[in-house]
C-alpha cells in the first residue's frame, strides 16, 4: 500500500501562494543576517547592536542596556559623605552628600587658601574693636558713618597731601631758588587748606573790611606768605610743615575778593617792595623771588 502524507500538510501546502525564499532555492537575502546580540551586566537581558554604532565599540565598551543601568552599577557601591559620616552620596564621583556638608568641610583652617582668618582692628572715630578679613588689613574704620567721618580729620588729609609732598619736591629740584613758584606749590597742600578754613570760622565768613558775609572770601596773610618764606628760608615740604610762623591764625584774616585786590600786599606788590628794601640795602636776591 502507499502512504499518504497527514490531512493537515495537504491543506498547508494547498492554502500556501507565497513566493518561496530564495534562502530554500540556494540564494542570499539582504536582511536575513539578524544584528548581533548581547547580555547586560546588569540586568542580564539581551540587546541588539544599534545600526549607528561601530564594530569596534560594540564589541569593546558597550556592556550595558541602558544608561540606567550603567548608573546603577555606579551606585553599587554606596559611598558615605566624607564630612557627617551619616548620608550617602548620591551623586556620582562626589564624596560629600550636599553642599552644606561640602563647604563646612571647606571652611576655616581646612582650607587651601586659609591664610589665618580675619583681623582684629580698632576703629580710629569710635574706638570700637572690630574684625576684618585680610585683604582689608589697611582698614581704619568699623563702618560707613565712620568711613565717612574720617575723610573730615586733620589726620586724613595730611595722608593725602603725601602725593602733593612728592611733586613739590620734584618740582623743588627745578625750581630750588624760585620761591614764588614754591609758594603756589604750598598753597595747593592740605595744610594750607585747613589753615584756611580755621580763619573762615574764626571770622564767621564775615570780610574784616566791608563786613559783607559770604560770597567770594579770600584768607589774606597780614605779613605776605612770601616774606615768611624768605625770611625762614624754606626750602623744602618739610620745612615749610616744621615752621609755626607760617600757619599762624592770627596773621590772617578774612576778606572778599574787591577788598583783597586792595590790599598793599596783593599779587606782585610783595615782591617789588622786597626788591625795592633789597636794592636799599645793596643785596641781591639771586633770583630767589
Amino acid at each position: 500500500m502507499l502512504a499518504y502524507p497527514p490531512l493537515a500538510q495537504l491543506v498547508e501546502q494547498s492554502a500556501y501562494t507565497g513566493s518561496v525564499p530564495r534562502s530554500s532555492r540556494g540564494g542570499r537575502t539582504k536582511n536575513m543576517k539578524h544584528p548581533p546580540e548581547k547580555l547586560c551586566l546588569y540586568c542580564k537581558t539581551f540587546f541588539q547592536k544599534p545600526q549607528n554604532e561601530s564594530e569596534k565599540n560594540w564589541e569593546t565598551r558597550h556592556k550595558f542596556c541602558s544608561k540606567k543601568c550603567f548608573d546603577d552599577t555606579r551606585r553599587m557601591e554606596i559611598k558615605i559623605c566624607a564630612y557627617c559620616k551619616t548620608n550617602p552620596v548620591k551623586r556620582i564621583g562626589k564624596i560629600y552628600c550636599s553642599k552644606d556638608c561640602f563647604s563646612k568641610a571647606n571652611t576655616g583652617e581646612k582650607n587651601n587658601k586659609w591664610k589665618g582668618g580675619q583681623i582684629k582692628k580698632i576703629c580710629l572715630i569710635c574706638s570700637k574693636d572690630f574684625l576684618v578679613d585680610q585683604y582689608r588689613a589697611g582698614s581704619k574704620t568699623c563702618s560707613l558713618n565712620c568711613h565717612k567721618l574720617y575723610f573730615k580729620t586733620e589726620e586724613f588729609r595730611m595722608n593725602q597731601s603725601e602725593i602733593i609732598r612728592s611733586n613739590i619736591n620734584k618740582d623743588l629740584q627745578y625750581l630750588s631758588n624760585i620761591v614764588s613758584k614754591f609758594k603756589n606749590l604750598l598753597r595747593r597742600c592740605s595744610k594750607y587748606s585747613m589753615w584756611r578754613e580755621r580763619i573762615f570760622k574764626r571770622d564767621n565768613f564775615i570780610c574784616q573790611i566791608c563786613k559783607v558775609r559770604g560770597g567770594k572770601l579770600c584768607a589774606d596773610h597780614i605779613e605776605p606768605f612770601i616774606l615768611l618764606i624768605y625770611r625762614n628760608k624754606i626750602e623744602s615740604y618739610e620745612d615749610a610743615i616744621k615752621c609755626n610762623e607760617l600757619w599762624d591764625i592770627n596773621n590772617g584774616r578774612t576778606l572778599c575778593l574787591p577788598c583783597h585786590y586792595k590790599t598793599p600786599t596783593f599779587g606782585s606788590k610783595v615782591q617789588k617792595k622786597l626788591l625795592e628794601s633789597n636794592s636799599n640795602n645793596g643785596n641781591k636776591l639771586n633770583n630767589k623771588i
